[in-house]
Protein backbone atom coordinates (compact mmCIF):
# COMPACT_ATOMS: atom_id res chain seq x y z
CA UNK A 1 0.00 0.00 0.00
CA UNK A 2 3.00 2.58 0.54
CA UNK A 3 4.19 1.74 -2.82
CA UNK A 4 4.62 4.85 -5.05
CA UNK A 5 3.13 4.52 -8.42
CA UNK A 6 4.96 7.22 -9.86
CA UNK A 7 7.30 6.29 -12.64
CA UNK A 8 10.53 8.21 -13.38
CA UNK A 9 10.67 10.25 -16.84
CA UNK A 10 12.34 8.73 -19.66
CA UNK A 11 16.25 9.44 -19.81
CA UNK A 12 16.82 12.84 -22.14
CA UNK A 13 18.68 10.27 -24.77
CA UNK A 14 16.08 7.93 -24.83
CA UNK A 15 13.07 10.78 -25.81
CA UNK A 16 15.44 12.98 -28.29
CA UNK A 17 14.12 13.09 -31.46
CA UNK A 18 17.45 12.61 -33.41
CA UNK A 19 19.44 9.76 -31.43
CA UNK A 20 23.08 10.87 -30.13
CA UNK A 21 26.13 9.82 -31.46
CA UNK A 22 28.17 8.18 -28.97
CA UNK A 23 30.87 11.50 -28.31
CA UNK A 24 27.71 13.38 -27.74
CA UNK A 25 26.65 10.72 -24.94
CA UNK A 26 30.15 10.65 -23.96
CA UNK A 27 30.55 14.59 -23.56
CA UNK A 28 27.05 14.74 -22.01
CA UNK A 29 28.78 12.81 -18.67
CA UNK A 30 32.03 15.31 -18.51
CA UNK A 31 34.20 12.76 -17.77
CA UNK A 32 36.45 13.55 -20.96
CA UNK A 33 37.22 16.90 -21.84
CA UNK A 34 35.65 16.60 -25.71
CA UNK A 35 34.52 20.28 -25.99
CA UNK A 36 37.37 22.12 -24.51
CA UNK A 37 38.38 23.43 -28.52
CA UNK A 38 42.54 23.11 -27.24
CA UNK A 39 41.69 25.36 -23.57
CA UNK A 40 44.67 24.14 -21.67
CA UNK A 41 42.78 25.20 -18.69
CA UNK A 42 39.36 23.23 -19.12
CA UNK A 43 41.52 20.13 -19.77
CA UNK A 44 43.50 20.43 -16.73
CA UNK A 45 40.09 20.81 -14.80
CA UNK A 46 38.95 17.69 -16.55
CA UNK A 47 42.16 15.86 -15.20
CA UNK A 48 41.66 17.67 -11.97
CA UNK A 49 38.23 16.24 -11.35
CA UNK A 50 39.56 13.09 -12.89
CA UNK A 51 41.83 13.21 -10.02
CA UNK A 52 39.02 13.30 -7.45
CA UNK A 53 36.93 10.65 -9.00
CA UNK A 54 35.78 6.86 -7.10
CA UNK A 55 37.89 4.55 -7.92
CA UNK A 56 35.35 2.32 -9.90
CA UNK A 57 34.28 5.44 -11.65
CA UNK A 58 38.44 6.67 -12.61
CA UNK A 59 39.14 3.13 -13.32
CA UNK A 60 37.06 2.77 -16.35
CA UNK A 61 38.53 5.85 -17.97
CA UNK A 62 40.85 4.51 -19.47
CA UNK A 63 38.82 2.15 -21.52
CA UNK A 64 36.23 5.08 -21.99
CA UNK A 65 39.22 7.52 -23.64
CA UNK A 66 40.24 4.45 -25.65
CA UNK A 67 37.18 4.18 -26.72
CA UNK A 68 36.35 7.39 -27.58
CA UNK A 69 39.57 8.43 -29.61
CA UNK A 70 38.89 5.42 -31.75
CA UNK A 71 35.21 6.50 -32.73
CA UNK A 72 36.80 9.85 -33.42
CA UNK A 73 38.84 8.09 -35.84
CA UNK A 74 36.05 6.16 -37.43
CA UNK A 75 33.90 8.87 -37.46
CA UNK A 76 36.68 11.10 -39.46
CA UNK A 77 36.85 8.05 -41.96
CA UNK A 78 33.58 8.43 -42.49
CA UNK A 79 33.30 11.98 -43.13
CA UNK A 80 36.59 11.64 -45.40
CA UNK A 81 34.90 8.77 -47.76
CA UNK A 82 31.73 8.82 -47.05
CA UNK A 83 30.12 10.74 -49.75
CA UNK A 84 31.01 11.65 -53.58
CA UNK A 85 30.84 15.56 -52.81
CA UNK A 86 33.57 16.68 -50.42
CA UNK A 87 32.37 20.34 -48.91
CA UNK A 88 33.19 23.26 -46.23
CA UNK A 89 31.18 21.31 -43.42
CA UNK A 90 32.65 17.86 -43.91
CA UNK A 91 36.13 19.48 -43.33
CA UNK A 92 34.79 21.46 -40.57
CA UNK A 93 33.59 18.51 -38.71
CA UNK A 94 36.93 16.28 -39.53
CA UNK A 95 38.67 19.35 -37.92
CA UNK A 96 36.60 19.27 -34.90
CA UNK A 97 36.71 15.72 -34.49
CA UNK A 98 40.38 15.88 -34.63
CA UNK A 99 40.83 19.17 -32.20
CA UNK A 100 38.84 16.78 -29.95
CA UNK A 101 41.40 13.51 -30.68
CA UNK A 102 44.00 15.89 -29.90
CA UNK A 103 42.40 17.59 -26.59
CA UNK A 104 41.89 13.93 -24.58
CA UNK A 105 45.66 13.08 -26.17
CA UNK A 106 47.02 16.09 -23.86
CA UNK A 107 44.60 14.79 -21.26
CA UNK A 108 45.48 11.79 -21.41
CA UNK A 109 49.09 13.07 -20.95
CA UNK A 110 48.00 15.00 -17.72
CA UNK A 111 46.55 11.55 -16.29
CA UNK A 112 48.70 8.85 -17.91
CA UNK A 113 50.06 7.20 -14.30
CA UNK A 114 46.52 7.22 -13.29
CA UNK A 115 45.97 5.02 -16.52
CA UNK A 116 48.25 2.24 -16.36
CA UNK A 117 50.83 1.29 -18.64
CA UNK A 118 48.78 -0.64 -20.96
CA UNK A 119 46.37 1.93 -21.22
CA UNK A 120 48.61 4.70 -21.95
CA UNK A 121 50.31 2.40 -24.57
CA UNK A 122 46.73 1.71 -26.25
CA UNK A 123 45.86 5.47 -26.30
CA UNK A 124 49.13 6.49 -27.28
CA UNK A 125 48.95 4.23 -30.24
CA UNK A 126 45.44 4.79 -30.92
CA UNK A 127 45.97 8.97 -31.00
CA UNK A 128 48.60 7.76 -33.13
CA UNK A 129 46.13 6.38 -35.76
CA UNK A 130 43.87 9.09 -35.69
CA UNK A 131 46.49 11.77 -36.19
CA UNK A 132 46.44 13.09 -33.34
CA UNK A 133 49.73 12.14 -31.96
Amino acid sequence: MGRSTRRKSPSPHLTHHHPLTPPQIISSLSLLPLNASGSIPTIRAAATTFNSLPPPVSRNIGPLLLWTITCIGKQREVLQTGGQYENETRRQMGEELLRAAKDLMVFAGLVKYRLGERVWAAVTGAGGEVGAY
